[in-house]
């Protein structure tokens, strides 16, 4: 989550201090964005829900400007389930720890008896004046009584304690925070309340994952390479195997993808885009 902090960090620091102008404002700038969303849905770099949709890049490019962050940081951390865009909860905690406007990064205090119904967790932080801001508390007994813990593929059951954290941050972004997440619910929120079953968001997450693999090979083909596989090795470790294929081949910029050089090829792990 580290990463993902200074990301959202650089992305304010670097956006130009100006006057939010939205989509909307005049027909002339609404078919200028328009194009330039156009544009920007056919790039093989943009998530999987947002390929070949330019009115849902539109609408992320206005959202990335009033939060002044980069369109790929906010469309790398938004999901869209049955209609409803949503942040990702790692994402939450970071654009709140990343925004400025409190003195301290959230915080999460705990009660009740790990492994039991009153387990809780509430998140917490230090504003400029250093007085404290407090969340709801959230506890295995209120996900048990909302129907979350029960549900179908919860995570509720195997990852109780990242629940109850992301869960603390939701709850506290929206009431302290809600100018920062654009008054949107996380993505566990959703899954847990809509008629929706988390196999469905893994899959999705999947889909993500093997379009990046797809992004990978067309890049190193235009850098001027053959690629082939994925192959299988040991211990279920899958390779992508790439030969020079035209001179000239731009062999820094496939290193910078991470392929690694062998005698006469170059081979990439990319065993974490296919096994989850």
């Amino acid at each position: 989550m580290g990463a993902l902090t200074k990301a959202a960090k650089a992305a304010i620091n670097q956006q130009p201090t100006t006057t939010f102008k939205a989509n909307t404002s005049s027909v002339s700038f609404f078919q200028e964005k328009f194009e330039m969303a156009k544009q920007l849905s056919m790039s093989t770099l943009i998530p999987q829900q947002f390929r070949g949709k330019p009115a849902d890049v539109l609408m992320a490019m206005e959202l990335s400007e009033q939060m002044k962050m980069s369109l790929f940081v906010v469309t790398q951390n938004l999901d869209i389930i049955h209609g409803k865009t949503s942040w990702k909860s790692s994402f939450i905690i970071s654009a709140i720890n990343s925004s400025g406007k409190f003195k301290s990064n959230l915080r999460f205090e705990w009660r009740g008896t790990e492994g039991q119904n009153t387990w809780a967790c509430r998140a917490w932080i230090i504003e400029h004046d250093n007085n404290k801001l407090f969340g709801t508390w959230v506890s295995i007994q209120m996900a048990i009584n909302e129907g979350w813990f029960e549900k179908k593929g919860s995570k509720w059951k195997t990852m109780p304690q990242q629940m109850l954290q992301y869960r603390a941050a939701s709850f506290f972004g929206r009431l302290f925070a809600s100018d920062i997440l654009m008054g949107m619910q996380s993505t566990e929120e959703i899954v847990d309340v809509e008629p929706i079953s988390v196999e469905t968001v893994e899959a999705s997450n999947t889909l993500k994952l093997e379009n990046q693999l797809e992004v990978i090979i067309h890049q190193a083909s235009n850098l001027g390479f053959d690629v082939s596989g994925p192959t299988e090795g040991k211990k279920r470790v899958f390779w992508l195997k790439a030969t020079i294929k035209i001179d000239g081949a731009d062999i820094n910029g496939l290193v910078s993808l991470g392929f690694k050089p062998m005698k006469d090829f170059y081979i990439m792990n990319v065993t974490h885009l296919l096994i989850n």
